[in-house]
């Protein structure tokens, strides 16, 4: 697993530092120069190194001694990962949609809240092509136009449960 850190103060930078063993860091002096091509190369050293430290421990490890530090951090997660998580549910981020081809899913919605413009997921993704008719005869296609752009392999259609291109 991987581990997000927010590292935007002094303070938790240093308690990153502290967990992780980092002793000399000196990009929070008053005087450092990101852009000096030196403190570039220690900075790619120092992520290089960082990366193998990562590496020894598991993600659920170095979660629990940051957070223990009072470092701000959070395991990585992939969508499927999330669509489980307790406190993603508890906080209403997860919707149950109904996809055309898959059947139920459970994904995760919008994680903001605006007070003018709603947000919330209304449908699952359309099947490839499900969509294809309507959108063409909004543009203006006849039924007969539709018909030949699908028979010709134009245009990719859904139809009840299956894709074709032409009949």
């Amino acid at each position: 697993g991987a581990v997000v850190l927010g590292a935007l103060t002094k303070a938790n930078r240093d308690a990153m530092r502290g967990v992780l063993g980092v002793e000399d860091d000196p990009s929070d002096g008053p005087d450092y120069d990101a852009r000096d091509p030196q403190n570039v190369t220690r900075a790619q050293q120092l992520r290089d190194w960082l990366r193998e430290r990562f590496l020894t421990r598991t993600a659920a490890e170095w979660v629990a001694d940051l957070d223990a530090a009072g470092a701000p951090v959070a395991p990585v997660q992939l969508p499927e990962e999330l669509a489980d998580d307790e406190q993603v549910a508890a906080d209403g981020m997860i919707w149950e949609l109904e996809h055309t081809v898959t059947g139920p899913q459970r994904v995760v919605g919008p994680w903001v809240t605006m007070s003018k413009t709603p947000t919330r997921a209304y449908r699952a993704a359309p099947a490839l092509g499900e969509h294809s008719a309507d959108l063409l005869a909004e543009a203006g296609f006849s039924p007969e136009e539709i018909e030949q752009l699908c028979a010709e392999g134009v245009v990719v259609q859904y139809a009840s449960g299956s894709v074709r291109a032409g009949a």
